[in-house]
């Protein structure tokens, strides 16, 4: 209709690099989406009737607090922001309230993941829920890592979903700062110690 084409026009001018939002991204049959402050309402309508999406929502505030994740505003639909996303193959469920996430960083995760091999080593420090780490232990051991307790629990759950072996991948919930100091210099000990050598340490 007309109504949704001139809507489609205002999301992509909110999806735009200036903005910093990411407003058309669907999750499937968990789909959130975010809307451009002017007219949200009316634009959280109309994207609730597009097929795959049951939740609007748009950021009320800038990420500034410890673990990185916004306050939402429900515009239209549930007030559920679990969700399930695929992304490069892989399934993630998280709280999109209570985690960081950027779908638009997708494309970077593939090409880094494509670049290890069997015998790589990945030290993963701010893991998030997994959208480097799962991929990356399908193909190498991964220490993973996240400050955020939500963050950590859906990190550890999409392991198990995504049936990632326990000898493939550990996961920690510590400041970065920590994992580093204690996690990757035990584990760096341990290779040199071995003579496995570190060429291959990410």
């Amino acid at each position: 209709s007309g109504e949704t084409k001139v809507v489609q026009l205002l999301l992509e001018r909110c999806n735009s690099e200036e903005s910093g939002l990411n407003v058309k991204d669907q999750y499937g049959d968990n789909a959130c989406s975010m809307a451009c402050r002017n007219g949200h309402e009316h634009i959280g309508q109309v994207l609730l009737e597009m097929k795959g999406i049951r939740t609007v929502v748009t950021k009320t505030s800038n990420i500034d607090n410890t673990y990185r994740n916004f306050e939402f505003e429900v515009l239209a639909g549930d007030n559920d922001l679990d969700v399930t996303v695929k992304e490069n193959g892989v399934s993630f469920s998280f709280n999109f309230s209570k985690v960081y996430w950027n779908p638009r960083l997708s494309t970077e995760h593939e090409r880094i993941v494509n670049r290890l091999g069997p015998n790589s080593i990945l030290f993963d420090a701010c893991a998030g829920v997994g959208p480097f780490s799962i991929p990356a232990a399908k193909k190498c051991r991964v220490f993973a890592n996240d400050l955020n307790p939500d963050s950590f629990n859906a990190l550890e759950l999409n392991a198990k979903k995504n049936k990632i072996k326990k000898d493939r991948i550990t996961c920690f919930n510590l400041d970065a700062r920590e994992f580093i100091r204690t996690v990757f210099v035990e584990q760096l000990a341990s290779l040199v110690k071995n003579g496995e050598g570190t060429k291959d340490i990410h």
